[in-house]
This record gives structure tokens, C-alpha cells and sequence, in this order.
């Protein structure tokens, strides 16, 4: 809910590249709401962080992050987090739990998820 907010009151305030305050605080609170569902996942592993479901959250808190040193960009960082995220929500399992750098193995059932 914070991203949505955020989202349209960027695009409905946003005007000289510039943040409006009340705005910033939108931001804020995704960005605290992004590292607090993150940090639910990381305890299950550190492999969270190599699987492309962790790869896209930190990107995406990254990306959110520049917003605030780059503000002209703005506009098209939140259009990317978007469709990143729409994307990355609703593709199956098999590619969500992925691991860069390991790809599907014989613990992993040919799917690339880490299971135990």
C-alpha cells in the first residue's frame, strides 16, 4: 500500500524535480516496509540473497533509494519498479526461487528452489 501511495503522489505532485515532503514520507515508509518483509525472509538462509525473488527486493529498495539522490529520474525508477515487481510476483515458483550462480541441481529437484 505504501508503494501505491508513494507512486501517485509522485505523480501527482512531482514538479520541478522535486519530492513534496508529505510524499517523502510514503517513501519512507516503503522503504521500511521493504526491509522489514525482507528481513522475514532472510532468516530461512542466506541463499534468499542469490535467489531472484531476494535479487529483485534489493534492487527494487536500491532503485527507491536513488529516487531520493536523483529526483529528475524519478518518474521512470517508479515506472521500472512497477513492472519489475508485477513481473516478478507473478512468475511460478520455479524461477521466483531460482539461485544465480547454481541453476537447478540434483538438492534442488531440477527447479533451482532450495529445499530442507
Amino acid at each position: 500500500m505504501c508503494f501505491s501511495v508513494f507512486v501517485g503522489g509522485v505523480f501527482f505532485t512531482f514538479t520541478d524535480g522535486a519530492l513534496d515532503p508529505a510524499v517523502l514520507r510514503w517513501l519512507y515508509a516503503t522503504l521500511f516496509t521493504g526491509i522489514g518483509l525482507a528481513s522475514t525472509d532472510i532468516p530461512a538462509g542466506a541463499i534468499w540473497f542469490r535467489q531472484l525473488r531476494g535479487l529483485a527486493t534489493m534492487v527494487k529498495l536500491v532503485l527507491l533509494l536513488t529516487t531520493l539522490l536523483w529526483p529528475v529520474a524519478t518518474m521512470p525508477i517508479l515506472f521500472f519498479v512497477l513492472v519489475m515487481s508485477s513481473i516478478v510476483s507473478h512468475m511460478p515458483g520455479r524461477y521466483r526461487y531460482w539461485v544465480v550462480g547454481r541453476g537447478p541441481g540434483p538438492s534442488s529437484g531440477g527447479s533451482g528452489m532450495m529445499r530442507g
